[in-house]
């Protein structure tokens, strides 16, 4: 069904992107604590009474990992992550919500206040497209970079999250090489494969793949070899795919190993969540196999671009080895009229997804003007270290107009 023509259309300007807000505890043990939220924030943050929470409470009846907030483009999603008191707004008990500011949640004997941020400065969005061999140019990944800076000059334990071939792997070699210890191995571990006389090593960065699928004696021997492979100097990596906080509610992941692990945590989204990660994915994983994206055909490019990927990044890798293998010998076989690979086009990859696709002409015209503008102001005010004045005088607009690409960049997602 289509929408309703006479429905009113809310207009950018009531949308939320770009704010800034704040969780604030208003009664409770932690009374006055304040956890700041923006589009900036690596992912989600979590409010709960585990050590690894981003706002921990002491209150006993808040769950380890209770709630979990993140900026949307229409305000503050908050959503129970399987508490066990649940997480109330208003008297009503709720799964997930979107507050815009001034709403009460109730977590145990804690009250929450969810404010907009209106003080803060703006941060500069980070403008990298990729972090070492971690690949991604969409916000959901570049909010995560300044994270993996830090991240990298540490040697404490870290816990990666995210779904099933998402690129926790990647993240874990981007850690390594991007740290002081980079010549030293990094050796990948399945966590499933160990057993209690196994040894995490002697230096280096130790990746224990997917540590919720240790049995319960290996999770207990982890608990105490983690914390003495540390103090050797060996960096403990940890992915999985599953909710170690609510395993541990339920008893089946050992508490104090997820003490150990979780000294730092980052979570990687799913694939479905990177808009516009596709192609460019696509063009790292040719050039790794030591070809370029014009072996595929023009409308197998166009068909990955609209795919859902239930194994996310680890499926896209694998359909384009296969396209690789195949496509060359089904192209040279091919008659008629000659079709134009990607790279004889000339395209800027931004924009390749949008031919491919082959969307009605003054839809596509209309997505890369709004594509380059939001590049265009992003990277403006970054070159001039956050100051938007400065950027627009640069850029030969008016400030209103400046601001008014920038606010539709935003509401896109750019």
């Amino acid at each position: 069904m289509k929408n309703d023509a006479s429905t009113y259309a809310e207009s950018p300007k009531h949308t939320r992107r770009g704010a800034r807000y704040q969780l604030t505890v208003t009664s409770g043990p932690e009374c006055g604590a304040v956890l700041a939220i923006s589009e900036r924030s690596p992912g989600r943050l979590f409010v709960g009474t585990s050590s690894t929470c981003d706002l921990r409470l002491e209150d006993r009846r808040v769950s380890r990992r209770h709630l979990a907030v993140e900026t949307t483009p229409h305000g503050l999603r908050i959503t129970d992550t399987g508490s066990t008191n649940g997480t109330w707004i208003s008297g009503l008990r709720v799964e997930g919500a979107i507050c815009l500011g001034g709403e009460t949640v109730t977590i145990g004997d804690t009250g929450l206040r969810v404010d907009v941020d209106h003080e803060s400065k703006e941060e500069s969005p980070d403008v990298r497209m990729a972090f070492g061999p971690l690949v991604g140019a969409s916000l959901a990944m570049r909010r995560l970079y300044r994270t993996c800076d830090a991240l990298a000059t540490s040697l404490a334990p870290v816990l990666v999250e995210g779904p099933a071939g998402a690129g926790k792997l990647a993240l874990a070699e981007a850690l390594h090489l991007a740290s002081a210890g980079k010549e030293a191995p990094f050796t990948v571990v399945e966590a499933s494969a160990l057993d209690t006389s196994s040894s995490l090593g002697e230096s280096g960065t130790v990746f224990l793949r997917e540590v919720g699928d240790a049995s319960p004696e290996v999770q207990t021997y982890l608990a105490t070899e983690v914390p003495r492979a540390s103090a050797r100097g060996v960096r403990i990596i940890a992915g999985t795919r599953r909710d170690l906080y609510a395993a541990t509610e339920r008893g089946t992941f050992r508490e104090e190993l997820l003490k150990e692990i979780a000294k730092s945590r980052i979570e990687l989204p799913p694939l479905a969540a990177r808009r516009g990660d596709v192609m460019l994915l696509v063009e790292h994983f040719c050039r790794e196999l030591g070809q370029t994206s014009d072996a595929i055909m023009a409308t197998k490019l166009a068909e990955l671009n609209r795919r859902d990927y239930e194994e996310n990044v680890r499926e896209l890798r694998a359909l384009v080895a296969k396209l690789l293998a195949g496509e060359v010998a089904v192209a040279s076989r091919a008659s008629g009229a000659h079709v134009p690979s990607i790279d004889e086009m000339g395209l800027v990859l931004g924009f390749r997804d949008l031919v491919v696709a082959l969307p009605p002409f003054a839809e596509a015209k209309d997505e890369v003007l709004a594509r380059f503008s939001s590049a265009y102001v992003t990277y403006a005010v970054a070159a001039h270290g956050g100051h938007v004045a400065r950027a627009a005088a640069a850029s030969g607009l008016a400030p209103r107009y400046f601001n008014l690409l920038r606010a539709r960049g935003r509401e896109k997602g750019a």
